[in-house]
C-alpha cells in the first residue's frame, strides 16, 4: 500500500472514531490548530511531516509507570 493510501485509511478510521461535532465547533478546532501550527512555522502538511520527524522522543514513563506507596522500594500498582 502506498503511503498516501496509509494516510488516508488512517485518516477515514480516526474520523470514523471520533465523536461527531456540529460543524462550527469543528471549524472553530481546525482554525485552532492551523494558528497553533503557524506559530512553530508550519504551513502545509510536507512541513508538518518534517516537523513530527525531527522532534525528540517524549519519555511517558512517569504517566504509565506504576506508583510506590509503601516506601519499599519496590515498584507495584496501587489500588485506591
Amino acid at each position: 500500500m502506498k503511503k498516501e493510501n496509509m494516510k488516508k485509511a488512517a485518516l477515514e478510521v480516526q474520523q470514523e472514531q471520533q465523536p461527531k461535532l456540529p460543524e462550527s465547533m469543528r471549524n472553530i478546532k481546525i482554525e485552532a490548530v492551523k494558528k497553533a501550527l503557524l506559530k512553530y512555522g508550519i504551513h502545509n502538511e510536507q512541513e508538518l511531516d518534517e516537523a513530527i520527524k525531527k522532534m525528540k522522543p517524549l519519555n511517558i514513563g512517569c504517566m504509565v509507570s506504576p506508583i510506590n506507596k509503601d516506601g519499599t522500594g519496590k515498584s507495584r500498582f496501587v489500588e485506591e
